[in-house]
């Protein structure tokens, strides 16, 4: 089993904390690089996927995001602050307003005011969920169906609605659903909770999503401004 880290946005988080996984597992679609300009097909037990582009020569994508029984350690976008009245840091969570108090470490990432961080800068220990990889393959964007748009969490779960998400997030680096680009499918659900690999921060431990958990509550933001 391997590791990898995968950035979220906050919707998709606040999507995935409110996820009755009941109905199944979620998925995400990722633009596959280089981009696909033509042909794609899996290799079999190398775990790879090949493809013929129009120059005719032979190229292989390997998954970043692992095979399934791997797991994905989420990137969200969040700050480190001391809150007014509070003598110990907090770890911000902006998707959903969560401040969980920490020790120690971290106040490398502390700053006289607030300001959210790029989900990029989280460091591992920072990070709230771990996901189980459950499936990946690739497809052309516009094959997906209303069903995928649900395990998107997409709300409307239609097609217009994830074409429009789509457009707002892709269509400016040159991968809007009109070009119909190649994607990473990966699917996952909530990993199985287990200690922390690095509790040096020293995360105040309860129970919930991050591993054993930890002590979060939701928080006014006007407070941070």
């Amino acid at each position: 089993m391997k590791e990898h880290p995968i950035l979220f946005q906050p919707w998709k988080v606040r999507r995935i904390l409110e996820w009755d996984w009941s109905l199944g597992d979620m998925q995400t679609r990722r633009v596959i690089k280089p981009p696909v300009t033509d042909g794609i097909w899996f290799e079999g037990e190398s775990r790879e996927w090949r493809g013929s582009p129009l120059s005719f020569q032979l190229q292989t994508w390997h998954s970043p995001y692992g095979m399934p029984g791997d797991r994905l350690w989420v990137r969200e976008t969040f700050d480190i602050f001391t809150l007014e009245g509070e003598n110990i840091p907090s770890l911000l969570y902006k998707a959903d307003s969560t401040a969980v108090p920490i020790i120690g470490t971290g106040a490398w990432l502390l700053s006289l005011e607030h300001k959210w961080r790029p989900s990029i800068h989280m460091p591992r220990w920072a990070s709230r969920l771990t996901l189980e990889v459950v499936g990946v393959y690739v497809q052309r964007v516009q094959q997906m169906t209303v069903i995928d748009c649900s395990a998107e969490g997409v709300v409307p779960a239609t097609l217009p609605a994830f074409e429009e998400l789509w457009n707002t997030i892709n269509a400016k680096r040159g991968f809007g659903w009109d070009v119909n680009p190649w994607v990473w499918v990966v699917t996952f659900r909530l990993a199985p909770p287990e200690p922390h690999p690095n509790p040096s921060p020293n995360i105040q431990k309860n129970t919930g999503v991050f591993g054993e958990g930890a002590v979060a509550s939701p928080i006014d933001e006007s407070s941070l401004n």
